[in-house]
């Protein structure tokens, strides 16, 4: 561990990323499973509900429980936190009555008449992300980062564990899809809300707050609702947005090949990025207000990120194909074509992690707002092309090419704004990607050269072995080590 930690950054970090990785063993160790259960049709049609419940949750509680890690004091983040919840029941409200009266027109508004069965699904799901999200931001605030490990770890625990089961009992169907992981979502959700007893805990201030307190509280934050608020919309949609386009250009078998290749080359996002970004956030806030600057926990975050997640990229856009035709079934083998394409993007897409928050603590969000505008049109406009041309390689091609343009030119705008020099973190990202290149240069010879499938993973195999003895040595440098200030 690095020789100055203030504040536990990296500790907390670590305990993060681990327990994110333990989730990544789960998902990984089950995916098979779940692969050989479910057809192809059905993570499509799933995660058409999925991205219509997700556009919608980016309106959860109007955006202010993101405001959670900068309240003032504890009174104001309990505020926060009664605002944010009654928002999520007003809208969740708001959200039943097309879902239960007219399931055939909102069906047909999120991807076709076969979903009308299931659009009730689409507020369950909303009111789960939008209380996830809550809870998570209030963790964050108490820095309660142990709780929201184990939140995050058995999320993922019970929604393989019951998706697998439903599956089992009755075979293949979006429904027992659905019903696993809403139910999963929940059962994280409960465990990170008795881990909130701190902030509600004691008689003063009172826990309920008062009708002022919550006014008040809005104001403070307002420019979440006004501005940070659309940029969760226009993220959630530039996100669903290739999805529900390719539903219209391809079959539901396509839409499911790019959204389980989406979903497994992103998961060092998901694990190690959001790890950092939440630890981030709650302490980047806080050098904020007391320095002016967050150069050196940004610096710190970086660092951490470029070391542990180059290597599972690389791996990815050399090896997916053989790995998800082995691990998933010949089926699958497009959608390891497609995560190979993928692997660049969602590589800048890791390093954006933290960089997307630092204009948030800077209380600048309309620059946020204006990288998620070309996003959608970069984004929409590719896929939109791709569908076209016919090809789905082709358009998740553009797809990967649009998002990187746009992401690279994000994360060194949000670089110069958070105050770390961007050539220390090229110059890191450069000697990761040739030690991985090295090390995995074998793997990737015998199969693209020599064919030979198994020598390839064996090879890959003892190449993680060594990375990951390496990496234990370089997360201890000191920080002279990591991306300091400008």
């Amino acid at each position: 561990m690095a020789k100055s930690d203030p504040g536990g950054l990296v500790g907390q970090l670590l305990k993060l990323s681990f327990s994110r990785g333990l989730s990544l063993v789960i998902s990984l160790g089950t995916t098979p499973v779940v692969s050989r259960i479910f057809l192809p049709q059905d993570f499509g049609l799933y995660q058409m509900l999925v991205a219509a419940a997700s556009w919608a949750t980016s309106f959860g509680s109007l955006g202010y429980f993101q405001a959670l890690p900068l309240a003032r004091d504890r009174r104001q983040a309990r505020a926060l936190l009664g605002l944010c919840l009654l928002l999520t029941l007003g809208l969740t409200l708001v959200m039943l009555p097309p879902a239960v009266l007219a399931p055939g027109w909102l069906a047909g508004l999120v991807g076709g008449a076969e979903l009308s069965a299931w659009v009730l699904f689409i507020p369950l799901l909303f009111v789960a992300g939008s209380l996830a999200s809550l809870v998570e931001s209030a963790l964050t605030y108490q820095k309660s980062l142990g709780p929201l490990a184990a939140m995050n770890l058995t999320t993922t625990g019970a929604t393989r564990g019951l998706t697998i089961a439903l599956g089992l009992w009755g075979g293949s169907g979006v429904g027992y899809l659905l019903w696993g992981n809403l139910l999963g979502a929940l059962a994280g959700i409960l465990l990170g809300g008795v881990s909130l007893w701190p902030l509600l805990k004691n008689a003063q201030p009172p826990a309920l707050p008062s009708p002022s307190e919550l006014g008040q509280a809005a104001r403070d934050h307002r420019q979440f609702p006004l501005v940070q608020l659309w940029n969760w919309v226009l993220a959630a949609t530039s996100m669903s947005l290739p999805v529900l386009l390719l539903g219209n250009y391809f079959p539901p078998e396509m839409v499911g090949f790019f959204v389980f290749a989406r979903n497994l080359a992103g998961l060092p996002k998901q694990i190690v990025s959001t790890s950092v970004g939440q630890a981030f956030y709650g302490h980047g806030a806080e050098e904020y207000q007391r320095t002016g600057g967050m150069g050196q926990s940004l610096g710190r975050s970086l660092g951490f990120l470029v070391r542990t997640t180059v290597f599972g990229m690389v791996f990815t856009g050399l090896l997916a194909e053989p790995v998800f035709t082995l691990a998933f079934g010949a089926n699958w083998r497009t959608a390891g074509a497609m995560a190979q394409v993928l692997a660049p993007w969602f590589l800048l897409e890791i390093l954006a992690g933290p960089l997307t928050l630092v204009p948030l603590i800077l209380r600048r969000p309309q620059i946020t707002l204006a990288y998620n505008v070309a996003k959608i049109v970069a984004r929409g406009g590719a896929a939109l092309l791709g569908g076209w041309l016919g090809q789905p390689l082709l358009a998740v091609g553009l797809i990967a090419l649009a998002g990187i343009l746009v992401d690279l030119h994000q994360c060194l705008i949000s670089l110069r704004l958070g105050g770390v020099g961007g050539r220390r973190v090229a110059r890191d990202m450069v000697r990761e990607l040739a030690l991985s290149l090295a090390l995995l240069a074998p793997a990737g010879g015998l199969y693209w050269l020599g064919g030979w499938t198994w020598p390839a993973l064996a090879a890959a195999g003892l190449a993680g072995g060594v990375w990951l003895l390496l990496l234990r040595r370089r997360l201890g440098q000191d920080d002279d080590a990591s991306p300091t200030p400008a």
